[in-house]
């Protein structure tokens, strides 16, 4: 239990949530999947950035930032945030190698949007952020800026 790094996956809350995206049956569900997680960090009032134990990030941050790396993989067509086991999970037998990427689809502008939303309230709360926790918050803060230029890979449309 717990968290072990400052990436998107690196916590066992945003691998369990990569499982059920993983587990989901087409992309249309992929992407409610990641829709829902992301729009349960930005409606939620209230929020702090840090779970009762002050080493982690709340659970809604978590799969929210999973999301977005998600979505900037896809917007990128590479595998660099999800390159992990905890991301795209193993093979049952060995040599135990990662499954194909995720696949979500083409990433909506409700998904683009809904991600930006994402960083601004990290970002926030990581300004609001006062604990002196194992969090590295400069660590995390560049993780989220490299998610950020992912994201600009694309705009959304002018319609």
């Amino acid at each position: 239990m717990g968290a072990w790094g400052v990436g998107p996956f690196d916590c066992d809350t945003a691998a369990d949530f990569a499982a059920g995206v993983r587990k989901a049956s087409d992309t249309e569900a992929r992407q409610d999947i990641l829709l829902m997680a992301m729009r349960s960090l930005v409606q939620a009032t209230d929020l702090t950035l840090h779970s009762m134990a002050d080493y982690e990030l709340e659970s809604d941050v978590e799969r929210a930032v999973a999301a977005v790396a998600f979505i900037a993989d896809a917007i990128r067509e590479r595998s660099h945030w999800t390159d992990t086991s905890f991301a795209r999970g193993c093979k049952d037998t060995p040599p135990y190698d990662l499954l194909d990427p995720v696949d979500i689809g083409t990433v909506t502008d409700v998904l683009w949007i809904s991600a930006m939303a994402v960083l601004d309230k990290v970002a926030h709360l990581l300004a609001a952020d006062d604990s002196t926790g194992e969090l590295s918050a400069d660590a995390y803060r560049k993780v989220l800026a490299e998610l950020r230029e992912d994201l600009r890979h694309r705009e959304p449309s002018d319609q």
